[in-house]
């Protein structure tokens, strides 16, 4: 598989307007607790080797230690992967500590955009073979949609991703489901689907695959 680069964006959201139609007063002299330093935000080898991206929107508040408390998910990337590397990275944080009424530290949130940057080696993608998949033997599924990018949450289905080799043959496959038959039947309907590998300059190489298996 090529090397990628991987970049991450650190985004402190000083409204929650736009995720949770919520504002944060700023008004009358309140202002939101400094973030005195954190430790560089990583990715994780799983992350990495499935070429993961998305963006996690976190909230927390910051207790009297100036360490962040009550650290949860208000919108997740899709991923629960970079999930947890986000609220790993915001548990190493620290912020000023303050008595001052009018300092806000609860309700706070903060977003990290995790994306993969160009390299200057950009292989040609595997891509499913259309029509591959047989549906027919499946009691849960009824297709794969691929996805390139961000994964946008439907309902109709659960994410799946696997990688591939030199070949199209598939392995490592994981999902967000953790139903043990329905990670059975997701696997099944996966090594049922056909696939052509990803190359660079002509020549087959390892590849990823992500995206939505349709529930019937």
């Amino acid at each position: 598989m090529i090397k990628k680069l991987f970049q991450v964006g650190v985004v402190l959201l000083t409204s929650l307007a736009a995720v949770t139609g919520w504002a944060q007063d700023a008004g009358g002299g309140f202002r939101r607790v400094a973030m005195i330093a954190c430790d560089a935000p990583g990715w994780t080898d799983e992350a990495r080797r499935y070429e993961l991206e998305g963006t996690t929107v976190l909230k927390y508040d910051v207790g009297d230690d100036g360490r962040p408390s009550s650290v949860r998910v208000a919108r997740g990337s899709g991923w629960k992967a970079l999930d947890h590397m986000a609220i790993r990275d915001l548990e190493s944080c620290r912020f000023e500590r303050s008595a001052d009424p009018q300092v806000v530290r609860a309700g706070l949130m903060v977003a990290y955009e995790w994306k993969l940057a160009d390299n200057g080696q950009t292989p040609e993608p595997a891509a499913l073979v259309a029509g591959s998949c047989q549906a027919s033997k499946s009691p849960y599924f009824g297709a794969f949609v691929p996805v390139t990018g961000k994964l946008v949450r439907r309902a109709d289905g659960i994410a799946v991703r696997f990688l591939l080799d030199e070949a199209g043959n598939t392995f490592g496959m994981k999902t967000e489901e953790t139903d043990p038959a329905a990670v059975s039947a997701a696997s099944a309907f996966i090594q049922s689907c056909r696939f052509t590998p990803a190359t660079l300059d002509g020549k087959p190489t390892r590849g990823n695959l992500y995206g939505w298996l349709i529930l019937k």
